[in-house]
């Protein structure tokens, strides 16, 4: 059992895979809280993408404050050490309940147990490597840390770049400095309540979340980023924008859009799955299934959220709940 040594107030967390049902449970425990939403989505953080990172717009938040949205330009570099900055300074900054809501569990690991210290980047190095091909790049990557490569899609290339700067100048290889790092000594500790659906209702949701994407102007909207910041801008790297982007430029049908935009969020959803069963034990969570046997509903879930708070969170305690409930039509 890990514990927090100078606990800070906890963060209640809203995580689990896209298309689960974050928004609506996060909006609905900020109210019977009081307390205020941290976005913890990596797309959501810049200015202008909207639509297709599902994010509420202003009318739809129910008058919660929102914090850690639209802090980023889409032209924009952000990474993991921005985002944890900037989430520190959000939270002494308001005295209400944080509820941190999103898909990240980077954002989410780095911001309960600190940031794995990668090296200084070297500008010639750099230099070197931008001027190669993705196909160059992801052959060396293979080359120097085939499980990065395997993680990493050939596009990413600032992923790519990142992670072979990190074994080029360290010698060690990412997950190397992350088993280092070890993510065991908890800067804060949480609650997080992980919305689990089985496997085909969920991709039934991606299905239906990606057609209502393109149906509500993703195109436009992403035309209009294109135009203010050009179509290598690093946020139109983000799920559905890419896709946007290739239909734009020609490169699939319009009637490819929509099942390809699915496609990929079906795998990236698979990903988060996996490590929601499969990482917790590792950072020392505890983990639970609160509803099982039985379904819980909306207001038993609450009420055992309350009975931890007042009971006090000294570790991260990770629950997965089943869809009942959520405050959805499931």
């Amino acid at each position: 059992m890990v514990r927090a040594r100078s606990l800070e107030r906890p963060i209640v967390v809203v995580a689990g895979p896209t298309a689960c049902g974050k928004s609506a449970l996060a909006l609905r425990l900020a109210q019977e809280l009081q307390g205020e939403i941290f976005n913890l989505d990596s797309v959501q953080i810049y200015r202008g993408l909207d639509i297709g990172s599902a994010k509420l717009a202003p009318g739809e938040r129910a008058g919660i404050a929102h914090h850690l949205l639209d802090i980023a330009d889409p032209s924009q570099e952000f990474n993991v050490f921005e985002y944890c900055r900037a989430a520190e300074a959000a939270l002494q900054a308001t005295a209400a309940q944080p509820v941190f809501a999103g898909g990240s569990t980077m954002y989410l690991t780095s911001l309960l147990h600190g940031i794995a210290e990668l090296p200084a980047r070297d500008p010639e190095l750099r230099a070197s490597l931008e001027g190669q091909s993705s196909e160059e790049l992801q052959q060396l990557l293979r080359a120097k840390d085939p499980e990065a490569a395997a993680r990493l899609h050939l596009n990413d290339r600032v992923r790519v770049i990142r992670a072979l700067e990190t074994v080029l100048l360290s010698g060690l290889k990412l997950s190397e400095l992350h088993q280092q790092h070890g993510y065991r000594e908890i800067k804060r500790a949480a609650l997080i309540i992980v919305p689990f659906w089985e496997r085909a209702l969920l991709y039934q949701r991606i299905e239906q979340r990606s057609a209502k994407m393109v149906e509500s102007g993703l195109i436009e909207e992403t035309k209009d980023l294109i135009s203010q910041f050009g179509p290598s801008a690093p946020a139109l790297r983000s799920l559905g924008y890419h896709q946007a982007l290739k239909f734009l430029q020609g490169q699939i049908a319009l009637t490819q859009l929509v099942p390809e935009i699915a496609l990929f969020t079906r795998r990236y959803a698979k990903r988060q799955t996996t490590f929601w069963r499969n990482e917790p034990g590792k950072r020392g969570w505890q983990i639970s299934a609160v509803n099982a046997p039985e379904k819980l509903s909306p207001e038993q879930l609450l009420q055992r959220i309350h009975a931890a708070l007042a009971q006090g969170v000294t570790q991260t305690m990770v629950w997965l709940v089943d869809p009942h409930a959520l405050f959805l039509d499931t």
